[in-house]
Order: structure tokens, then C-alpha cells, then sequence
């Protein structure tokens, strides 16, 4: 009977404990929630903001019970197939208050880009447990204070990386202070408050500390915890209230970090006294110093020093110096700052896209006049609508003074920068030629400069060619007449390309994709870099040894006849009965001599009129084009005599 009792008195106790637990969930939940509802209501502005609410053993489950953090305080999760981060901070009570701070500010700025972004929270818990976007790449100060760790995990950062987040950063906080009814002053802009996504794309983050000016205000109190620390902003350190300019003295400690590869509140490589910081140290040494002597070694390691690179250099430790002014009117707005940092960035691109250019064509064009305007970033925003509507990859239809053109903005890769110059220079000394697309001018102020040619109204040559693999059937196919009418001019391009200059010029990306047609289906040849990994079939000599000649070009021409003749790209034959052979090459090779024409050619082909002299002008294409896709360079004609080649079966009587 007494144990009885004692299991009863157990049981009662456990259910005491679970209904106590619940009822701190349940009051958690209630005083949290209106909390949260309050703040949104009070600052969405009426906008619908979904976020979303996880239970306690959900987020449990998600990140395997909270074992493994990601960085401090965050945890990486999954939730319903995708990868989230979980923001846990203890359960003290004032930091309820704050995290609902962080979700409510987060969400008003997930619109923006370079803002992490907010799924949801967990209200059960005495303090919100936050989720967020999952940011891959951690966060900034693992790959700005790489000089400080013994053992290197991460590859410290490039500088124009470095210059790009900058940028990029500095326009959310401009948001921040101008989007709002009410400016919102950030309060903790710092190496850890930012973090990477997989592309190094800068997501801002931490709005625990965020505060509003109330209307009618100019300044107003924030959390006074910060007010003992050695490096906050100096009226704040004296009064306890913030403005604007405030967060504009955390972005410039942030900048000056960014460039000496330095934490602000623990400086490691410069020789200085222990109790300054680096804000202090930057304002009393910096001019008595080198740039190179004050910026983090690394930026130099890859080589790419030069005048225009110190320039830059010069450029932000000075933009630097004036945020972090002591008087907060003498401040610039994150506004300028942002101009000011996109002008840094454009001059750079724009120095030595420019010389580049210049160079190259002094050395190519043989004193030649070739005009080439130049055109800024914004002007080709406004002529192409923002980019909005892409033509194909990379091509954008833009209108400028009445007259249409194409735009092609290249990649933000250094090494682009002069693939695009390439471009730009072969286009120009090609533009003589009426089978070329002519240049109109650039944008130099990009890292890789944006080409603008003239428009070509019938677009890409491949979208008459490849209608079979088309579902919609946007194009009519195009007739055999002006297949090899576009061959013959392209071979008398290329053929131009190989003899008119006192060096030969490859072109290496001969293909559908790079061949336009204007309004009359006249045929221009794009001279573009492409890249090698885009051309799925490369002349063996290429693939043995890396070198090519004018006869590589040959090989390219011979691959693009077959597909004018078959309707096949040569890395995806469909139609053909054929499932031994990767590409149309090898299978044209093969089974060309067993088959009939008509087994080979395109049907299309055949839609009109199909009889004995059609059949003999398409058997001399093939042959010429299996010439031309010869293993051995020597067996392959000229591309003088694939042009008289073409002339003369053009020439047949159809």
C-alpha cells in the first residue's frame, strides 16, 4: 500500500512539473507574441510580413539539439528540407525584449539584398529563439582577421572583395536611415554582425541593439551597455544618445578593419600601445605612414600592387578618417558614403580597364581611327531597363538617343576584364568587315567592362538552326539557300581574321551562339570570348597539347557546317538514329559514307523542293565539312579555301 502511494505521489509530481513547464511555454508564448505583434504592427506600415512560428521541439530536432554551433550563438539547422540558421541566446529576460527587436527590424529590412533574412522564431522559450536564411560562408571577421590565426582556416579575402562588401554594406545602412517613417540607427555594425552567403554576398545582421528616432527628434538614448566599451562611437560615450552619424563611425572602425586586416578592439601586427585602438591609432600615425605600411599585407600578396591599387587604397583609408571624426557634424551621411564608395570602386575599373584598352588598341590597330565611345554605368542601366530582360545569356536590347543596340555586361571576375578588352579590340579591328558585329563603345567603370554593339533585329543564328530541340517552336526554320549563304560569309570572316593583320588572329569560339542576323538575315559573327569549358568539342591538337593554329579555327567552321546541314548541335544529336556516338562529329565520321543524304541532312531542308542537284550541293557541304573535322591539322584546308570551296557550291544550278 505504501508504494501505492509513493508512485501516485511521483506520478502527481511529474504531471506537476510538465503542467508547470507549459504553463511557462504558454506565458512565454503570450508575452512574447504580443510583444512581437505590437512591434510589427507599429512598424510594418501595413506591409504583410510573413514570419513564420517553430516550436521548442522543432528547433530541438533542426539543429540536433542545439550540439554543434555554427559561430557564436548560431546553429545550423534543417527545417523541412532546407538549411536554416538558429539565432539561441540565453533565456536572460532583458534579451527577450532585444530579439524581438532583431526580428521585427530584420523583417522591415528583408527586402534589401544585403540583409539576412528572417523565416521565423520560436516564442515557447523566455527568450525568442530566432531563424534565419542559412549564410554558408560565416561570418566576415574569419576572412578579414586571418593574420591573427596560427592555423589558417580560410583564404584571407582579395581587396576588391573586400571594397565590394564595403559598398554594399554601406547601402544597407543608408536604407536603414532613409526607407523609414522613423530613421533606424543600427547600433552594431562590426566583422561579426555580417555574414557570407555560398557567393560572398554580405548579409547585415544583428538588430538587437537597433533603435528608431521618434518624430520630431534628432537624436535619441540607446542601450547604455555600450557606453562602456573603449571603442563606441565618442558622443554616445558622453551623452548616451545616437543619430545617424553614429552608425556612420561604427562603418568607418569597419572600413579601417577592412583594410588593415586588424580587429579594432585588439590590435595584433601594429607596434602601438597597448590601450589604443585602432580608430585612435589610424587618426594619430596615418599620415606619417606609407599605405602600404598601414594595410593588411595580404591585399598585396597576389601580386596586383600598382599605382592604381594605392590610389584606392588612399581613397578609403581617407573616406575612413572622415566617418570616424570625433565632432559627428563633420561626418558624412551613409548616403555620400555609399557615392563615395561606388566612385572609388569605378575609378579603379576604369583607370586600368582604360589603359588596358588604350594599350591594346595602339598596339593592334596600326594607326587606324576606330571610334569608341564610352558610356557610364548608368547610362547603359537606363538604356537597358535595369537589365530586366535578357535577349540571351549575357545579351540585353538598349535604346540611346532613338537608336537600338545590344549590351553585354561581362562577368565581375578579374580575370574577365580582359577577356571583355579582347573583345572589344578584335571587334574593332574586324569592324571594317560587313560580317562582323560592329562596336559601338564600352563602360569602363565595371570590373569587366560592359560591350555595346549595334543591333542585329533577327537575333541568334542557332534559333533557326536548332528548331527541332525548340518545344515552343518560336522560328521558322531557316531554308538551305541561306544556310550556306551564312556560311560562306562567316568562312570570308575568319579567313579575314587569319590574313589581314601582320599577325594571324584565332578565333577559338566559332558556334551558333556567337552568330547574329540582322533584319535581312544578313549574317554578323560575334567575336567574343567564350570560354574553352563552353566548347564541348575541341580539335584534337588542343586537347593534346594546349596550342592551337589558324587551322584549329578550321576544325570549329567544319563542326558548325554540320550542324547547318543536320539542324544538330553538335553536343546533343536528337533527331538522328543514332545512341553509339557523343558527338555529331564522331557520328558524321562514322556513318557518313552508309548512309544516304537524306538520312543525314535536316528534313527541314527538304520541305520545299528536294531533287538530284540540292542532293549534290548538300553531299559537297558534308564532305567539305568532314574535311574540315580531319584528326590531323595538316589534311584540314585553309579557311582562304573553304571560302572558294563554298563560293563554288553555291554557284550549283538548284
Amino acid at each position: 500500500m505504501a508504494m501505492f502511494y509513493v508512485q501516485a505521489v511521483r506520478s502527481w509530481l511529474r504531471d506537476l512539473k510538465k503542467r508547470k513547464e507549459r504553463k511557462e511555454r504558454e506565458s512565454a508564448f503570450v508575452e512574447n507574441g504580443s510583444k512581437l505583434l505590437e512591434k510589427l504592427i507599429a512598424s510594418c506600415n501595413g506591409r504583410s510580413i510573413p514570419i513564420r512560428t517553430f516550436s521548442a521541439q522543432q528547433l530541438h530536432l533542426a539543429t540536433n539539439n542545439y550540439c554543434e554551433p555554427h559561430l557564436e550563438y548560431w546553429y545550423k539547422g534543417s527545417l523541412e528540407g532546407r538549411i536554416v540558421l538558429v539565432n539561441r541566446l540565453s533565456d536572460a529576460k532583458i534579451l527577450a525584449y532585444l530579439t524581438i527587436n532583431d526580428i521585427v527590424i530584420s523583417a522591415q529590412m528583408s527586402g534589401h539584398s544585403n540583409v539576412l533574412k528572417p523565416i521565423g522564431c520560436c516564442l515557447d522559450t523566455p527568450c525568442p529563439i530566432l531563424v534565419y536564411e542559412f549564410a554558408a560562408n560565416g561570418i566576415l571577421a574569419d576572412r578579414i582577421y586571418v593574420s591573427r590565426v596560427t592555423e589558417l582556416r580560410h583564404q584571407p579575402m582579395v581587396w576588391e572583395r573586400r571594397l565590394k562588401i564595403a559598398r554594399q554594406i554601406a547601402h544597407a545602412i543608408s536604407y536603414l536611415h532613409t526607407a523609414f517613417e522613423r530613421p533606424v540607427i543600427h547600433m552594431s555594425i562590426h566583422m561579426r554582425s555580417i555574414l557570407l552567403d555560398e557567393h560572398d554576398v554580405p548579409k547585415l545582421s544583428t538588430f538587437l541593439f537597433s533603435v528608431s528616432i521618434p518624430e520630431g527628434e534628432t537624436d535619441v538614448k540607446a542601450y547604455q551597455g555600450f557606453r562602456k566599451t573603449r571603442f563606441c562611437a565618442p558622443e554616445f560615450r558622453g551623452s548616451g544618445k545616437v543619430t545617424e552619424k553614429t552608425d556612420v563611425y561604427y562603418f568607418g572602425e569597419l572600413l579601417l578593419e577592412l583594410l588593415t586586416g586588424e580587429d579594432s578592439s585588439n590590435i595584433n601586427r601594429s607596434k602601438i600601445d597597448d590601450s589604443s585602438i585602432l580608430v585612435q591609432y589610424m587618426h594619430n600615425r596615418a599620415q606619417g605612414f606609407c599605405i602600404n605600411e598601414i594595410v593588411d599585407p595580404t591585399i598585396f600578396a597576389d601580386g596586383e600592387g600598382g599605382a592604381s591599387l594605392q590610389r584606392q587604397l588612399q581613397a578609403v583609408l581617407d573616406l575612413a578618417l572622415i566617418c570616424t571624426e570625433k565632432d559627428p557634424h563633420r561626418r558624412p551621411t551613409m548616403v555620400d558614403v555609399t557615392k563615395q564608395l561606388r566612385r572609388i570602386e569605378r575609378e579603379r575599373a576604369f583607370i586600368e580597364n582604360g589603359s588596358k584598352l588604350l594599350e591594346k588598341l595602339i598596339v593592334t590597330c596600326n594607326d587606324k581611327s576606330i571610334p569608341i565611345r564610352s558610356f557610364s554605368a548608368q547610362e547603359l542601366q537606363l538604356a537597358t531597363n535595369n537589365y530586366k530582360n535578357p535577349l540571351r545569356k549575357l545579351w540585353y536590347k538598349g535604346y540611346l538617343g532613338g537608336r537600338s543596340f545590344f549590351v553585354k555586361p561581362i562577368p565581375d571576375y578579374k580575370i574577365w576584364a580582359d577577356f571583355a578588352i579582347n573583345d572589344l579590340v578584335m571587334s574593332a579591328q574586324m569592324s571594317s568587315h560587313k560580317n562582323v558585329l560592329k562596336p559601338i563603345g564600352c563602360c569602363l567603370e565595371t570590373q569587366s567592362p560592359i560591350l555595346v554593339y549595334e543591333s542585329a533585329m533577327n537575333d541568334f543564328l542557332m534559333d533557326r538552326i536548332y528548331v527541332s530541340h525548340d518545344i515552343r517552336q518560336q522560328h521558322q526554320p531557316m531554308e538551305w539557300s541561306s544556310r550556306l549563304k551564312v556560311a560562306r560569309q562567316i568562312a570570308h570572316a575568319i579567313s579575314y581574321l587569319h590574313t589581314a593583320f601582320s599577325r594571324p588572329v584565332i578565333h577559338m569560339a566559332i558556334h551558333m551562339r556567337n552568330i547574329l542576323l540582322d533584319e535581312h538575315d544578313g549574317e554578323i559573327d560575334v567575336e567574343v570570348y567564350d570560354g574553352l569549358w563552353n566548347v564541348y568539342f575541341n580539335p584534337p591538337e588542343l586537347e593534346a597539347t594546349g596550342k592551337v593554329t589558324e587551322k584549329s579555327d578550321v576544325y570549329y567552321f567544319g563542326e558548325l557546317l554540320l550542324e547547318l546541314l543536320t539542324g544538330e548541335k553538335s553536343y546533343n544529336i536528337t533527331q538522328l538514329a543514332t545512341d553509339k556516338y557523343s558527338s555529331l562529329i564522331a557520328y558524321i565520321h562514322t556513318c557518313a559514307q552508309a548512309c544516304c543524304i537524306n538520312e543525314i541532312v535536316d528534313p527541314a531542308i527538304f520541305s520545299g523542293k528536294g531533287d538530284v542537284s540540292l542532293e549534290q550541293q548538300l553531299q559537297a557541304v558534308l564532305d567539305l565539312g568532314l574535311t574540315c573535322t580531319e584528326e590531323d591539322p595538316q589534311r584540314r584546308p585553309t579557311m582562304v579555301d573553304v571560302t572558294k570551296e563554298l563560293r563554288r557550291i553555291e554557284r550549283f544550278v538548284l
